[in-house]
């Protein structure tokens, strides 16, 4: 079974220098961002002009090409010129509700909609971790081309985006940028997470996953995990509701006691283990889509009753597929 690798450089959220604009679109004339896909593609992306008006010219925006973005310096709107018109057309107000629907949106026939779908999520890639993320989605007249959602992060802008293709989701996720004289990633604690390949096929494909999560200390000093119980890390498999169906742990026993971890300077640890692709009473599960999970149940959060202790996880899609078995008549 193919393997992908998803790096994860998790660091707090840092604040980046930006104009008097929409605060989810932080970059200047200079800046640049790499994105890596799931399939090991590249994209880097530069500002590559701004005008007196605070029009900025990306070489590329989330997949559409390249663009003129201008941010409302008096709201969180965003904009985008439309060429043959000259005029500007509005993709999304990032102060609206959920669920907002916004039309002509000025990217193309494939995203001539967009909807604000998700705000205030925690998002993770190997350039940081990003909180109060907003998720933009796409559609438009092309079923199977085109950007799908967006992911925007407050004074970083684009940090990730999904391009629809006939042979399924490219995911691009930004790796390393630099906006507003500001690098990421920064030193600190680096995760990689390795997942199977998306799609698995009962009868023909094992049914069984493995999940690693590669844990770095990038920092200078010595971090200390410390957990509640034996259990260091847990492995879940959960359907399209949110339900967790399977987990690692489910049928072991651990010691509940509080444990530390210490990772010294520069140490990478490993934690790893195989799932059985079935639910919790041993039965096999239904065709559909999934996804599988890898936490660690500890945190290294500082001692204070200020600190609300936060783990380290990761998440990945797995289309779960059964083979057709064709029954020739006697």
């Amino acid at each position: 079974m193919k393997i992908r690798s998803l790096n994860i450089a998790l660091m707090g959220m840092a604040v980046a220098a930006t104009a008097s604009a929409s605060t989810y679109i932080a970059t200047v004339k200079g800046d640049t961002a790499t994105f890596t896909s799931n399939r090991g593609q590249e994209v880097q992306v530069n500002v590559t002009d701004v005008t007196s008006t605070a029009w900025r010219k990306y070489s590329d925006f989330a997949g559409t090409g390249e663009r003129w973005i201008w941010a409302d310096p008096n709201g969180e709107s965003i904009f985008t010129r439309v060429e043959r018109t000259n005029q500007s057309a509005k993709i999304v107000d990032f102060n609206d509700a959920v669920g907002t629907r916004y039309t002509s949106t000025g990217l193309g026939a494939c995203q001539s909609v967009a909807v604000l779908a998700d705000k205030g999520m925690n998002i993770s890639t190997a350039a940081g971790t990003f909180s109060n993320v907003a998720r933009v989605t796409f559609s438009g007249q092309c079923a199977d081309a085109g950007t799908g959602e967006a992911y925007f992060a407050p004074k970083v802008g684009l940090i990730k985006w999904t391009s629809q293709t006939i042979a399924g989701p490219n995911v691009f996720e930004l790796s390393k940028a630099t906006v507003g004289g500001k690098n990421f990633p920064e030193g600190g604690l680096k995760v990689a997470a390795t997942f199977p390949s998306s799609r698995l096929v009962l009868g023909r494909d094992k049914a069984e996953v493995e999940v690693a999560l590669d844990i770095t200390n990038g920092s200078n000093s010595d971090m200390t995990f410390t957990f509640p119980s034996g259990q260091d890390f847990d492995i879940t498999l959960t359907n399209a509701t949110g339900q967790v169906i399977n987990s690692w742990g489910a049928d072991k026993r651990f010691i509940m006691a509080i444990h530390n971890t210490t990772l010294k300077a520069g140490e990478t640890r490993r934690y790893a283990g195989t799932l059985a692709v079935r639910n919790l009473n041993g039965a096999s599960v239904d065709i559909g889509t999934y996804k599988l999970g890898i936490e660690l149940k500890g945190s290294n959060a500082p001692a204070g009753s200020v600190f609300v202790p936060e783990t380290v996880k990761a998440e990945a899609p797995l289309y779960i597929d059964r083979m057709m078995t064709i029954s020739t008549p006697r």
